[in-house]
């Protein structure tokens, strides 16, 4: 898994809470949901952060070793990202919105 690749999957993740109505997510709820090594989630969440697509405050030490997190939102940019699969897939280097497309989550879902 690639950290671009990885980054792709997170923002799909929390796009997906951003639109059920989850306005913040925390880093408690990254580790738990994704189940991923603390170093994929942070080169993740970096990755996002230079893009400038999430609406993130950092905080003063780690869970797990996992940066200490808090998502308020996505930024218009990362909601263009998801909903534009030709900036998703040039940004990320694979398609959204696959049938059948199996994230490397630790719960694996299908999207």
């Amino acid at each position: 898994m690639g950290i671009q690749k990885d980054a792709g999957e997170l923002l799909k993740y929390i796009y997906d809470k951003y639109a059920k109505g989850s306005l913040e997510i925390a880093t408690e709820d990254v580790i738990t949901e994704i189940g991923w090594t603390s170093t994929r989630i942070n080169n993740a969440i970096d990755y996002l952060g230079d893009l400038e697509v999430l609406e993130i405050e950092f905080y003063i030490g780690n869970i797990d070793g996992v940066k200490n997190f808090y998502i308020h939102g996505l930024k218009p940019k990362g909601i263009d990202l998801i909903e534009n699969k030709n900036k998703f897939k040039t940004t990320f280097g694979f398609e959204v919105g696959i049938p059948g497309l199996k994230f490397s989550w630790a719960r694996e879902r299908e999207h």
